[in-house]
């Protein structure tokens, strides 16, 4: 649940580096984007294992 709670919470966060400032905001939004794609991965392979896990019971 939580990872979809924090999805708006970094978009809003690096829309808002973006707009103050260049060199900054793009270092920003990458370490935004990796620490998003790593939860969503994560979140991706909980889903899978426990998707497995109903399968094989």
């Amino acid at each position: 649940m939580m990872p979809f709670l924090m999805v708006p919470l970094f978009t809003s966060r690096s829309n808002l580096a973006i707009g103050v400032s260049g060199r900054v905001s793009i270092d920003r939004f990458k370490t935004a984007m990796n620490l998003l794609f790593r939860i969503l991965s994560d979140a991706l392979s909980v889903f899978l294992s426990s998707s497995k896990a109903l399968i094989m019971s």
